[in-house]
């Protein structure tokens, strides 16, 4: 999967933590690659990406296992933030007083 920029990458990725309702532990994010992995130690679950020779296209170079080992954290969802829930919502009350 590829991306235009890391912001865009990381944005995904937090709406797929929102989504699927589980934490990730930052292992490491620099200007070139980001690794990720779940906070639930019981878990194996990772993602690495890096930027490609262009300067600026990111792409997930793996993602392992396919699927989390762990139960997720159900309706607590500890890595959404402000900008993610406001602009998962902004677009369902455009325009609504």
């Amino acid at each position: 999967m590829m991306f235009t920029k890391k912001s865009h990458f990381k944005d995904t990725l937090k709406e797929y933590c929102v989504q699927e309702g589980f934490a990730i532990t930052i292992l490491w994010a620099d200007k070139s690659r980001y690794t990720a992995t779940c906070a639930a130690k019981c878990c194996e679950w990772r993602v690495h990406a890096s930027k490609l020779p262009d300067g600026r296209t990111w792409v997930i170079k793996k993602l392992w296992p396919d699927f989390h080992t762990c139960q997720g954290f159900g309706n607590l969802q500890p890595y959404m933030q402000c900008e993610v829930g406001s602009s998962q919502t902004h677009g369902r009350h455009k325009g609504k007083p």
